[in-house]
């Protein structure tokens, strides 16, 4: 006999499933699959750290910025150069964002 790891319950283990850790009860997988999760995190907390990310967030929104800037700017040199009158109105919004 064995013995299910979350609910206790023993049990005659099938040919094909050698040791499973839940039964099937509603009860019993919430917890093996919680379980997993922590287990999961706690392997791969370097990579998934809080931190980490919001450290990631900042860089992509510098990058974001600095390729807007170049871009607006880009725009008016185009503009200038073309003898062109463009009006920047919605443009200007963005760069109030930006800087």
């Amino acid at each position: 006999m064995h013995c299910y790891e979350f609910c206790h319950i023993q049990f005659t283990p099938r040919n094909q499933v050698k040791n499973p850790r839940a039964c099937l009860t509603e009860k019993c997988q919430p917890l093996r699959q919680r379980d997993n999760e922590k287990t999961w995190k706690q392997k791969h907390l370097d990579q998934y750290d809080k931190e980490y990310h919001e450290i990631q967030r900042d860089k992509r929104t510098i990058e974001i910025e600095d390729i807007l800037k170049s871009l607006l700017e880009c725009l008016r040199a185009g503009a200038r150069f073309l003898d062109k009158n463009i009006e920047f109105k919605n443009f200007s919004e963005v760069e109030e964002k930006i800087t």
